[in-house]
């Protein structure tokens, strides 16, 4: 192979320069095979994760997370399945996979964390044994020269190895492993036999002030029964030992002991020999490490013993409710009180004192009604303590809801813990299919219910017919009659007998049952489990074409579930009121229905629901629900008898209709801006594109004519003209309905009138005697419009060295008027170049009376041809030169044309120029 495999390529990355490969892969060396591969990787997963499948257990060991092991689990886990159908592909699968990367490489599965590894840093030639305490579960190894000389798995306390004694000066080396721990290695050195060398040895521990288990335990006083021994060839004389620790969870109180004189290979005890204090807060099994500092007053000697602490660990295992007072289905129901029983276990290795357990809760459909905190007592290592809570549901909560409870646990010395229960209120699984070729069912009867006319597709393929109700018994045999509308259907029946909102294999009671031909009823018979039930339990059945329905929950692609009603137990059945329907009128829904059909109880009214909430009982036969926001709402009804109450008859579904409000309108220029609100938009994209529920758009109306479809929130109208009122409102289309809500609030907008006016250019008279130079301008304006205008008419001649202008006071000019203005002299200055000198300017500034100025320039030189805005007053968006927009004003000044060359004739070989933006 020329090229890199994945995984080389896997291998051989690198980041920046540096190595950044996969250190280990498993992957298949050949196209394999999808399903197949599923099943390896279970067995796989399961190998490293033992809670992923609890209930296959492990062929293989597990040794923590060694991906290496894992895959030989998950061939074995694929070799003993019943699966998949392809059976020959195993083989190949086999033979496929495989694992690069060191066979026991463990991989973190959290944050790793450092090894708490204690021992002596020499070891004497001759020595045939070595002490490790590790954590437990910890893989020790010793080597020498690469050769191993032990090796074990630490139980939490000494490990203690028997070895080959070494000779100097060799290094042994010990390498501790554990899951989800940084490796451990040091050196060791060993060393010849020369002189006195004392380490410790062992020690007792004396904690008789507190629980006397000889163990540390968190928030105790312990002393040590201290034992050092020599492990030179001469005598350590006049031997004291001071021991220290850097461990924020110890204080040492007396840290120095005399052991005197200790013989070659000899030991000293001195009892009490150092005090120390306990954190309360240490975590269980957490490992002091101490350093042993001894001295004959020559020679100082350093060793280390780990002391392991214990600590109580309390946490919530389980709670169970017991409501016996109600149906028995271990459930907390909506309307249900009941005991909560919940179980708190010390998962520690130290008892807890003294526990206390509180329960609260902020949720708004449950109750803690038990106030009081209540006591489990003293909790030992790895034992259980119950507590008991009356906690009560409300009768309205949600299906498939679920609460957040606050547990709150507290002990002796400062323990404590906080735990978030999550009670759950399960709903039914609700499953999709496609019906629409008439897969699934056209009629089902058992007993009382008989569905089998106008029973079609029902919406997503799933059908609420939970109002139907039929009398089944424990122990008793039943016959069912189903139809379809497309052949070749599997059919299959659970009653949920135990009222778990689950339907268990031993609840489905008809499997897979052959539909072979459509609009053929089929009959077959079933037998309800022996027991005593009582009151109403839910019945399921699932059609699915060609394939197994025997999955209660699983989406079918062509297939259909319908879900009725069973009633056990000596209880009459409850009529259901008939023919709900729900109406809109404005925001408002009347709900109405008839009486029951044969009722034989006393009827005492009726519950109406609205989206699964009780709103109200009442005893007519309708209901209004007032004031609603716009949206879609389902309601229920219920006949309430003395006996209890009936299954629900509907749902009716109605969508509720509000035109948009808050309408505005503002006249921006030549255009009248619009905008509004919908109560169905539930958001707004970043191009102002409204989405709404239902896919909506808006009519918008002018003077109750529209003037267009609109799928923004809001719009811009330049179809106006000056001296018109305009008045809008606005309603919503439903599309997804075909429905259009009444219109909006209406607003009007009164356009002003302005005054037009019209600049005639007049004669330019230009004499080019000797100077003075005189220059004569004749200025002819003229207001065409409907209403005053007013005006500064300036002519400012310009010269090179010296400036004058003359400008007439304001003039207000009134409809139709029209009149020369003015004809100005004056005198420049002489110059040489008359030509140069010679620029003319004049200025017309128009002003609408109440509005700002619009302003044109004319001039007789190209090279002071200007821009100026005349906006905002825009009258013909995109109406002017270049795209631009132009309005009244500038046209009516003359100043239709973009640039420098007008070619207006001011007099033979003279022009004048206009430049304006037009914005």
């Amino acid at each position: 192979m020329s090229t890199e495999c994945f995984t080389e390529k896997f291998h051989r990355h690198t980041y920046g320069g540096q190595n950044a490969g996969a250190l280990g892969l498993i992957a298949a060396s050949e196209v394999s095979y999808s399903f197949v591969n599923d099943a390896f990787v279970w067995g796989m997963i399961d190998n490293m994760y033992p809670e992923f499948m609890p209930d296959y257990g492990n062929n293989i060991p597990m040794r923590g997370f060694l991906p290496a092991f894992g895959q030989a689990a998950g061939k074995i886990f694929l070799q003993s399945s019943q699966w998949p159908y392809n059976s020959g592909s195993k083989e190949v699968t086999y033979n496929l996979f495989h694992a690069h990367g060191g066979a026991f490489l463990q991989v973190f599965t959290e944050v790793p964390q450092n090894l708490a590894v204690t021992h002596n840093p020499i070891i004497y030639s001759g020595e045939s044994s070595f002490s490790v305490i590790a954590p437990a579960g910890a893989f020790i190894s010793l080597t020498v020269n690469g050769e191993i000389i032990g090796t074990a798995m630490s139980n939490g306390g000494t490990t203690n190895f028997t070895i080959e004694p070494q000779l100097p000066p060799n290094t042994m080396v010990i390498t501790v492993t554990k899951q989800n721990y940084y490796r451990y290695e040091s050196n060791v050195d060993v060393i010849p036999p020369t002189g006195p060398y004392v380490v410790g040895d062992s020690y007792v521990i004396n904690d008789a002030s507190g629980n006397n288990n000889g163990l540390m335990d968190y928030g105790e006083s312990v002393m040590l029964h201290m034992t050092m021994k020599n492990v030179g060839v001469a005598v350590a004389n006049n031997v004291s030992t001071t021991m220290t620790s850097n461990n924020e969870y110890v204080t040492i109180t007396n840290g120095n002991a005399y052991f005197g004189n200790i013989a070659p290979n000899g030991t000293v005890t001195v009892n009490n020999a150092f005090s120390l204090t306990v954190s309360p807060n240490i975590p269980d099994n957490h490992a002091v490490s101490f350093t042993l500092n001894s001295t004959d007053g020559t020679d100082n000697w350093i060793s280390y013993i780990s002391i392991v602490g214990h600590a109580p660990n309390i946490k919530f295992k389980q709670y169970v409710v017991n409501d016996e007072g109600g149906n028995g289905n271990g459930l907390l129901d909506p309307g249900e009180t009941a005991p909560m029983i919940i179980t708190v276990e010390n998962q520690g290795s130290s008892a807890a004192y003294n526990v206390v357990g509180m329960l609260t809760t902020l949720d708004p459909y449950v109750t803690i009604l038990t106030s009081q905190p209540q006591n489990m007592g003293n909790i030992n290592a790895g034992g259980t303590s119950n507590c008991t809570f009356t906690v009560s549901a409300n009768a309205n909560i949600p299906a498939g809801y679920t609460a957040d409870l606050t547990l709150n646990l507290n002990a002796d010395l400062g323990v404590t813990q906080q735990t978030t229960i999550q009670l759950l209120f399960p709903d039914y699984c609700y499953p999709t299919a496609s019906c629409s070729w008439g897969d699934g069912f056209t009629g089902f009867a058992l007993e009382q219910i008989n569905n089998m006319t106008g029973n079609g597709c029902s919406p997503n393929g799933y059908g609420d017919y939970t109002n139907m109700v039929a009398d089944l018994e424990g122990g008793q045999t039943y016959s069912v009659q189903w139809r379809t509308g497309y052949s070749n259907q599997r059919a299959s029946l659970w009653i949920d007998l135990n009222d778990n909102k689950e339907f268990e294999p031993s609840e489905r009671l008809i499997t897979d049952f052959v539909l072979s031909s459509s609009n053929q009823i089929y009959t077959t018979t079933f037998t309800v489990p022996a027991g005593s039930y009582t009151g109403n339990k839910r019945i399921r059945i699932r059609a699915n074409w060609q394939s197994s329905s025997s999955d209660p929950c699983a989406n079918f692609t062509y297939g259909e579930t319908e879900d009725y009603t069973a009633n056990f137990g000596s209880q009459t059945t409850l009529a259901p009121p008939q023919n709900v329907s729900a109406n809109v009128t404005g925001n408002s829904v009347v709900v109405t229905w008839q009486a029951p059909a044969g009722a034989d109880a006393t009827l005492l009214g009726y519950n109406v629901y609205r989206d699964n909430t009780l709103l109200d009982m009442v005893t007519g036969n309708e209901y209004f629900d007032f004031d609603l926001p716009a949206g879609t709402y389902s309601y229920k009804v219920t006949a309430v008898y003395d006996q209890g109450e009936s299954m629900p008859a509907g749902p009716v579904t109605v969508s509720i209709l509000v035109p948009p409000t808050l309408l505005v309108a503002e006249q921006q220029g030549s255009k009248v801006f619009l905008q509004w609100q919908s109560n169905f938009v539930v958001e707004s994209d970043g191009s102002n594109k409204a989405k709404t529920f239902f896919d909506s758009y808006f009519k918008l109306y002018r003077n109750d004519v529209v003037i267009g479809e609109i799928y923004d929130l809001y719009h811009f109208d330049d179809a106006i003209a000056p001296g018109n009122e305009y008045c809008y409102s606005v309603s919503e289309v439903v599309s997804e309905e075909g429905l259009e809500t009444a219109k909006s609030n209406e607003i009007c907008v009164n356009i002003p009138v302005y005054g037009a006016l019209a600049v005639t250019p007049g004669s330019l008279y230009e004499t080019h005697s000797s100077p003075p130079q005189i220059t004569t301008k004749i200025l002819t304006v003229s207001n065409n419009g409907n209403g005053p205008i007013e005006f500064d008419a300036v002519v400012d001649f310009l010269g090179k060295d010296n400036r004058a202008s003359l400008a007439r006071p304001v003039i207000e000019i009134d409809p139709e008027w029209v009149a020369e203005q003015y004809a100005q002299r004056t005198t420049l200055e002489g110059d040489p170049n008359l030509a140069s000198d010679n620029t003319h300017n004049v200025k017309a500034t128009a002003q609408p009376v109440g509005s700002v100025h619009y302003t044109s320039y004319i001039t007789s030189d190209p090279s002071r041809s200007e821009l100026y805005n005349n906006g905002p007053f825009i009258t013909h968006p995109g109406g002017g030169a270049g795209g631009k927009d132009a309005s009244a004003v500038q046209t009516n000044l003359g100043m239709s044309t973009y640039g420098p060359n007008v070619n207006h004739n001011m007099s033979p070989g003279n022009y004048y120029y206009l430049a304006d933006d037009f914005e």
